[in-house]
């Protein structure tokens, strides 16, 4: 007579998958080459392997940055925030969040911060184009495929050259405006003034580029800088895409 399954056995199923509970074969019936907890214990490492290739295809500076620690680091990110979505291009989405709450060093929320606005970036949809017969009724705003960060050290250029396959020299201490953007199908990275920065951020839907324009001088964007380079800066800003028709 077979034995019923417990009631939650689906939670004790992924409890044991997950690593969260020891693995137990009472809810499995072995095999000829595998007894119940060998069985189990299949399915917990093709959990692990995957989960550990998702992250590190998502996060290739920071697991690039951590070396031979990655492994048990990813593990541990997975222990606590497990997937929630149908797809595991989601899966890395807390890590900073995850990093900040361990106080872990500024070096590793840099470069999560990176790999997570390349990510958003790649999977952006495309913006609107900025039609010449509509342009001067149109207002432009930041292009869903752009993504602003103030980096504190310089992550984007240890990124950049470890993943080139060059061995980079140790991050060193920044105030950099970089925005992550996505161009003819390759995602990239500029660094730009501050007041420049100022002008993209002010670029929000709704609002028109006359208004941008005021915002960015209340932000403290220097206006004489503003008057002599914002001709260069919207070329840019359209020449690279991080804007777009709204």
């Amino acid at each position: 007579m077979t034995t019923p399954l417990p009631e939650d056995w689906r939670a004790q199923l992924m409890a044991m998958i997950r690593g969260l509970s020891p693995l137990d074969g009472a809810l499995f019936t072995g095999g000829p080459g595998l007894g119940p907890a060998q069985q189990i214990g299949v399915y917990r490492e093709q959990h692990v392997l995957r989960h550990r290739a998702a992250l590190r295809a998502n996060l290739p500076g920071l697991t690039a940055f951590w070396g031979e620690a990655a492994d048990a680091q990813l593990d541990a990110f997975v222990r606590e925030h497990p997937s929630t979505s149908w797809t595991l291009e989601q899966l890395g989405e807390p890590m900073l969040v995850w990093l900040e709450a361990r106080g872990a060093p500024a070096e590793d929320r840099a470069l999560a911060a990176v790999d997570l606005a390349v990510l958003k970036v790649f999977h952006a949809p495309a913006p609107q184009p900025l039609n010449p017969a509509t342009l001067a009724a149109a207002r432009l705003g930041r292009s869903p495929t752009a993504r602003r960060l103030r980096l504190s050290l310089d992550a984007h250029r240890w990124r950049a050259q470890a993943l080139s396959g060059e061995t980079p020299s140790p991050m060193t201490a920044c105030d950099a405006r970089v925005v992550v953007y996505r161009h003819e199908g390759r995602v990239r990275h500029v660094e730009l003034p501050a007041a420049a920065d100022a002008l993209l951020a002010a670029l929000e839907p709704g609002r028109a580029v006359a208004e941008a324009i005021d915002a960015a001088l209340q932000s403290g964007a220097d206006p004489a800088t503003l008057s002599e380079a914002i001709g260069p800066w919207f070329r840019l800003f359209v020449e690279r895409g991080l804007i777009e028709a709204r």
